[in-house]
């Protein structure tokens, strides 16, 4: 059978909507099942794996920094590139 690969293209910054949120999980359920995945980050999605981001509180909507839950980027990326590097079927050298 042969290996499958699939290529990601995101755009969208941090935290500007929800399809960041979605292919950050589309992109996780692809590592676990074993795909090789690339990511193609362009313009404001080069900022996902910013290693300074840090969670915060929301003062409009009168939120604290627990309420508010702010997912850090960051983290979901290093979580799926330790996943990745676990896998059975990921490459060790480029082909």
């Amino acid at each position: 059978m042969a290996k499958k690969t699939l290529t990601f293209a995101i755009m969208d910054p941090p935290y500007e909507s929800a399809r960041t949120t979605t292919v950050m999980r589309l992109i996780d359920i692809a590592v676990r099942r074993g795909y090789d995945v690339n990511v193609f980050a362009y313009e404001g999605a080069v900022y996902l794996p910013f290693a300074k981001q840090t969670a915060h509180a929301n003062a409009v909507h009168g939120h604290d920094l627990a309420q508010e839950d702010h997912p850090v980027t960051h983290l979901w990326v290093g979580a799926v590139m330790a996943e990745a590097k676990g896998s059975p079927r990921r490459r060790t050298t480029p082909s």
